[in-house]
């Protein structure tokens, strides 16, 4: 959701009661990123565990996109979702989640 309202010219959007930023993106970017690449577990509360995988984190991020697109801008959700789920699956880690945002801010297309 924050890359999506970045993605528009905003830095800052409310989120369960709280304003985040690029910050809270990039912790939890980076975190689902090292999860994935270091073999983690996620464990339910009744104990079952699902490994992380590459077509679990994409279909996680599907769903949420499903959950926020709105018929306004549905071309930046798609756009934000392309950019985070290559940045969470990629192979190498990407040093920001802004810098492959900047092409499609800085641009009038």
């Amino acid at each position: 959701v924050y890359t999506e309202a970045w993605l528009r010219g905003i830095g800052c959007i409310p989120l369960h009661n709280k304003m985040e930023d690029a910050a809270t993106a990039e912790i939890s970017r980076s975190q689902v990123w090292q999860w994935l690449h270091h073999g983690r577990s996620a464990e339910y509360e009744h104990g079952e565990k699902k490994a992380i995988t590459k077509p679990w984190v994409l279909e996680i991020l599907d769903a949420a996109v499903a959950r926020h697109v709105t018929t306004t801008s549905p071309h930046k959700f798609e756009l934000a979702a392309d950019i985070v789920g290559k940045s969470l699956t990629s192979d190498s880690f990407e040093d920001f989640l802004t810098l492959p945002c900047y092409p499609h801010i800085t641009s009038f297309a």
